[in-house]
C-alpha cells in the first residue's frame, strides 16, 4: 500500500464491471465515499485484516478508487476503541438502525459497544438478535 493513505476513503468506481470477489462485494456495499476505511469495514461485519487484501486487490485492478483522505480526527476516532462511557450511546444507535432495518450499521454500533464494555451481556444480545436477522434474509 506504499503511496496511500493508511486509511483512504473509497467508493466503487466502475459500476458496470462485475466484483466476483464475494468479500469485496460485501464491502463495496458499505462504500459510499464518506466512511473511512475502519468505518466501512465494520458496517460490512468484518474484520480491517479480514478487509485489506480485497480493498488493495480492488484498488490495483481499478474497481475502487480513493475519493480524500480522512479527517484526521475521525480515522483516529475509527481506530481508537470507544470508552465504556459510550456503551449506552452505541447500543441506542444500534437499536435506531435495527428499527430502520440497516443491519450492518447496527451490527458495527453493536461490537463497538462490545468494545466499550466486554463484560456486558446487552451489547451481546442484540449482536446475535441482528446475525440472525442478517442470517434469516440471506
Amino acid at each position: 500500500m506504499s503511496g496511500r493513505g493508511c486509511l483512504p476513503w473509497c467508493s466503487a468506481r466502475a459500476p458496470g464491471r462485475e466484483i466476483k470477489d464475494p468479500a469485496l462485494a460485501a464491502l463495496v456495499k458499505q462504500m459510499d465515499g464518506a466512511r473511512t476505511f475502519v468505518e466501512v469495514v465494520q458496517a460490512a461485519g468484518t474484520y480491517p485484516v479480514a478487509a485489506i487484501d480485497p480493498i488493495v486487490r480492488g484498488l490495483d485492478e481499478g474497481l475502487l478508487r480513493e475519493v480524500s483522505a480522512p479527517a484526521p480526527e475521525r480515522a483516529k476516532a475509527a481506530l481508537s476503541p470507544p470508552s465504556p462511557e459510550e456503551y449506552y450511546p452505541l447500543i441506542d444507535e444500534g437499536r435506531n438502525h435495527l428499527k430502520l432495518g440497516q443491519l450492518a450499521e447496527a451490527e458495527a454500533a453493536f461490537r463497538r459497544a462490545q468494545m466499550a464494555r466486554p463484560d456486558d451481556r446487552l451489547a451481546e444480545q442484540n449482536l446475535k438478535r441482528v446475525l440472525q436477522l442478517k442470517q434469516q434474509r440471506a
